[in-house]
């Protein structure tokens, strides 16, 4: 795998690991927030429908409370609306099953909500008639927490995909020395000598491209001298040192050279005196 995906990944990881913490932090908050809306919601009600019925409650007029106990379920948003006496016993009872429209049954099972409840006490006079019992429905916090949901992850994906576009042309431009240091590296072996003068602003990353081209620098110098050191030595092996003209070895080369050619006829004589003692 390469440096590129490797990094892309660690920076994808990094991302997903900051938004589901995020995610799930807001998804708390928001959870909190709305509880504590229903419970102030249920509060609310219940108080204000047992100081309502109290007048009724003391003329002892349950048609009237029954009327006011339906215009606050049927207006309202309640799982629960109950009126009970001092002995507990049940006088008015509106109750509705919890169906949450367009919430999936496998986020309401994800997230559960203790759907929270109030009492207020009904006085008849001075005397305690009764109790009132409201329970808010929780439809409407699951709703809301779904679209939370559902616009985080939204955003979330929209930003996967700024991350995938603009983090990968990042991370090339990035990396783009070290590909250059690969190049340079690949052209030295063909005995290339090429030296990088953009360098990058990363510093370890400059480091490395200073590192190569002086490298670079270094193998050229090497493969310099060895290139004279030979010419050096073929000049020593085929001229004289003394006169810098051409030796016994040198000659014999090119009369065989010339010898060798079957391209032409060669007339002529060749002589070769070797003086032995000479002073």
């Amino acid at each position: 795998m390469t440096l590129y995906r490797q990094l892309l990944i660690f920076t994808l990881v990094l991302f997903f690991l900051l938004f589901s913490g995020t995610w799930f932090a807001k998804l708390n908050s928001t959870r909190a927030f709305l509880l504590d809306q229903l419970q102030s919601h249920a509060q609310d009600t219940a108080t204000s429908l047992g100081l309502s019925i109290s007048p009724h409650m003391e003329k002892n007029d349950l048609p009237a409370v029954e009327t006011m106990f339906n215009a606050v379920f049927d207006r309202g948003y309640y799982r629960i609306v109950r009126l009970t006496d001092v002995e507990n016993k049940v006088l008015i009872d509106r109750t509705q099953e919890v169906a949450i429209e367009g919430v999936p049954q496998w986020f309401v099972n994800f997230v559960p909500l203790a759907t929270p409840s109030a009492t207020s006490i009904v006085l008849s006079g001075w005397n305690q008639a009764g109790t009132v019992l409201v329970e808010s429905h929780p439809g409407y916090a699951y709703r809301t927490l779904w679209e939370t949901v559902v616009s985080t992850s939204l955003w979330f994906l929209a930003m996967i995909i700024v991350v995938l576009v603009g983090g990968g042309l990042g991370l090339r431009v990035l990396l783009k020395p070290l590909k250059m240091v690969e190049h340079q590296a690949e052209i030295l072996c063909r005995r290339q000598y090429e030296i990088q003068t953009r360098l990058p602003r990363t510093r370890e990353l400059r480091r490395v491209v200073e590192a190569m081209n002086r490298m670079t620098s270094k193998v050229k110098d090497m493969f310099d001298e060895q290139a004279r050191v030979a010419e050096r030595l073929r000049k020593n092996a085929y001229h004289d040192s003394l006169t810098g003209l051409g030796n016994r070895r040198y000659l014999e080369g090119q009369v065989a050279t010339r010898l060798d050619r079957g391209d032409s006829l060669v007339h002529g004589a060749f002589l070769l005196v070797e003086l032995q003692g000479l002073q």
